[in-house]
């Protein structure tokens, strides 16, 4: 089986933190890796999404290329108790951060939990996929 591809962007290391966790996610399901690649700081990360509607409105609306190509779309169920107990990002749109407005806030263990979920998500779904 190919390795499925986890590419981000992270300017102060949160971001990467997540993508590792739905690395791990990925690598829980047998048979499946994960390869783990950055991209170049780039100027449309400027003003990043905020919470309350900013990041959820982001998710949505990268999703629409996305179909244009044909690729398929994969969210967070609310099957995923972490969904109801998160103070701070991850939607059923996708693994997200809240870092605060002086990017003083770590990832929190719900965040990263639902990162893991949804690269286990993910991996079932390909190795089904590939059968």
């Amino acid at each position: 089986m190919p390795d499925i591809l986890v590419l981000y962007y992270s300017a102060t290391g949160s971001v990467r933190t997540l993508a590792q966790s739905v690395a791990r996610g990925i690598e829980s399901v047998d048979g499946m890796s994960a390869r783990v690649r950055t991209v170049p700081r780039v100027a449309a990360v400027v003003d990043k999404p905020s919470m309350h509607g900013g990041q959820e409105a982001t998710l949505l609306s990268m999703m629409l290329p996305l179909l244009h190509h044909g690729m398929l779309v994969l969210g967070i169920p609310y099957t995923e108790p972490d969904l109801n107990a998160t103070r701070s990002g991850g939607t059923p749109y996708g693994a997200t951060h809240v870092a605060g407005t002086a990017n003083d806030r770590a990832v929190s263990d719900e965040e990263l939990r639902l990162a893991f979920a949804l690269g286990k998500r993910l991996a079932a779904v390909a190795r089904k996929l590939s059968a």
